[in-house]
């Protein structure tokens, strides 16, 4: 072959690879960029955790209180996502608040609530709550949640059980209710034993002030508390009837005596009738 014919050729060869380079390099670019979407499109199918704040915030040893979970999903996400609650605290505490999540697992989108329940010996310090939702390939946890117990001492109340029955008397008469002493906080009588160191229970005061006032009495008068539940003791209302007053009644007998009177006065009419003999008689 000629020089120039091989050189030609040469040119040729050199001229279709270029050629073929360029009209490749469009499907590179496409292929490289299906590469790069694919992968996100995939990891962007995720669900999303929110928490409403507690209502309420704080409460006392043995309160309740509650939170609002939403559950959303994303790029069409409806896989399965477990509900999980935890309760912790910077401070060593005792009979520490108790989480629950109901449903415990639901489908996204969806919604849920947390119940954080306290004991009556709750250590009255600040607690985080951290909501968990473990999805098929993700795993995402809520803001702390702050909740604090607050510091109270023990104490009861006492409420009306049943009312005074019946609430009108005549004057003698009573009436009696039913009072409930409810412990909080935790509140026991110091004693259980000693019958004076339950509640004393007596009535404040009497409306309207009169000469004679009704007396209240209870029973038992110091209920003793020994747990959580409330104690009762019945109220009784006494009054006092009125003051009889007037004549005094004679006795029977009295009215006998004059029964011989009108015998004695025909036996003088006829005396003075009957002339001397009749007067002798």
């Amino acid at each position: 072959m000629p020089k120039s014919d091989s050189s030609k050729l040469e040119k040729l060869k050199t001229l279709l690879r270029k050629s073929s380079a360029q009209a490749a390099l469009p499907v590179l670019c496409l292929f490289a960029a299906w590469l790069a979407i694919v992968p996100v499109a995939v990891a962007q199918a995720d669900f999303t955790l929110q928490a409403s704040s507690l209502n309420p915030d704080a409460v006392a040893p043995g309160g309740v209180t509650s939170s609002n979970i939403t559950i959303g999903a994303v790029n069409g996400f409806s896989g399965t996502v477990a509900l999980s609650c935890q309760v912790t605290s910077t401070v060593t505490t005792t009979d520490t608040p108790v989480c629950t999540v109901s449903p415990s697992s639901v489908t996204a989108p969806a919604g849920a609530s947390a119940t954080i329940t306290t004991q009556g010996g709750t250590t009255p310090v600040s607690y985080s709550i951290v909501i968990t939702g473990t999805g098929p390939t993700t795993t995402h946890s809520t803001s702390a949640l702050n909740l604090t117990v607050l510091s109270v001492a023990p104490d009861f109340t006492v409420t009306v059980l049943t009312a005074v029955s019946p609430s009108s008397v005549p004057a003698g008469n009573g009436a009696e209710g039913t009072v409930s002493i409810n412990p909080i906080n935790g509140y026991t009588s110091p004693n259980p034993n000693d019958p004076n160191s339950g509640v004393w229970l007596s009535c404040a005061s009497i409306t309207p002030l009169v000469t004679i006032p009704p007396v209240c009495s209870f029973s038992p008068p110091h209920p003793i508390i020994t747990g959580l539940a409330p104690v009762t003791s019945t109220l009784t209302i006494s009054t006092y009837g009125p003051v009889t007053t007037g004549a005094v009644s004679a006795p029977r007998y009295f009215y006998t005596l004059w029964l011989p009177l009108p015998m004695l006065a025909l036996a003088g009419l006829g005396a003075a009738a009957g002339g001397k003999r009749s007067r002798k008689a």
